[in-house]
Parts: structure tokens; sequence; C-alpha cells
């Protein structure tokens, strides 16, 4: 009996509300894959932009439209990562892989060709690495599953606040309600 009462005493409602709650925190190496995104992919797109820009017969604004755009792309998938955006991260793991594909194929090339310069394919061995390594981890299953409860728990969150915001609401109403008819 003296057990049960300690229980009790020790019983905290908020404490095991808080315990029933699921804490997923956004996966650490998301972090990572947007550094990379952001200063990896910045110089490979910008490149490959200029380079595509420049074989078509634009005007000045047009190509500086055409620059804008792709940092526009950029910026959304560095920060669609960051946020677990679906849409953004799917984009950014085919645009790795590609990279990937394209930087071992290049290297390949330049190594066939006897091109040799360590320079170059020590640049392209490091994008090939963390690209690689980057769709790598957003393909894991492991990520995958992460990212969804995140995903999930934040849209729940989103609805308990959006009720609490309500109910607040709802009781500042009704006390001034009863304030007026109290006068």
């Amino acid at each position: 009996m003296l057990q049960d009462l300690n229980e009790d005493l020790n019983s905290d409602p908020i404490k095991e509300e808080l315990e029933d709650q699921i804490i997923v925190k956004r996966p650490w190496g998301v972090y990572l894959v947007a550094f990379w995104t952001f200063f990896g992919l910045s110089i490979m797109i910008r490149a490959s932009t200029l380079m595509l820009l420049s074989m078509f017969d634009l005007t000045e604004r047009q190509f500086e439209l055409g620059s804008h755009g792709s940092t526009l792309l950029l910026l959304y998938l560095t920060f669609g990562v960051i946020l677990l955006n679906k849409p953004a991260t799917y984009i950014l793991t085919a645009i790795l892989t590609l990279v990937s594909i394209f930087q071992t194929y290049s290297i390949f090339a330049f190594l066939i060709d006897g091109d040799f310069e360590n320079r170059v394919i020590g640049l392209k061995l490091i994008l090939l690495v963390f690209s690689a390594a980057s769709a790598w981890y957003l393909l894991r299953p492991k990520f995958r599953l992460l990212s969804s409860k995140y995903r999930e728990v934040k849209v729940e969150e989103k609805i308990r606040n959006r009720k609490l915001k309500d109910f607040n609401a709802m009781q500042k109403h009704i006390s001034k309600q009863l304030s007026k008819n109290l006068k």
C-alpha cells in the first residue's frame, strides 16, 4: 500500500504525456548534404549553366535570367533538403546520381585519352566522392524512414498547435462574453 501511494505521488501526467509523444529529430547528415549541395553543386551548376547559356544566341537579359534561375534551383534544393521536402530530396538525389555518373565517365575519359593532369583528376575525384556519398545518404532506407517520420511529426505538431490556438481564442472569447455579462 505504501508503494502504491509512493507511485501515485511520483506519477506526473505531463511527464507521461511527453513520454508518449514520438520525438524525431532531423537527421544530422542532412546538413552535410545541404553544405555539399550549396557549395559543391554551385561550382558545377554555375559552370554548366554558363556553358549551356553561351551556346544559345541570348541577349544579356535572357542570359542573366538563366543564371538567376540556376541559382534559385540551387537554393530550392539546399533548403528543400534541410526542410526534408520530399520533391527536393528526390530531385537532388537524381542530380547527385547523374553528377556521380558523369564524373566517373569523365575520369575514365581523361585516363583513356592520356590527358592526365593531377589537379583535374583530383578535383573530379573529390566531386565524385562527395556527390556519390550524398546520393547514397539520401537513398538509404533509414533516411527515407526518418524523414517521413519527421514530416509526420511536424504535421501533427502543426495540427496540435492550430487546435491549441483555436482553443485559446475560444477561451478568450468566452471570457470576454462572461465579463460582459457580469458587468
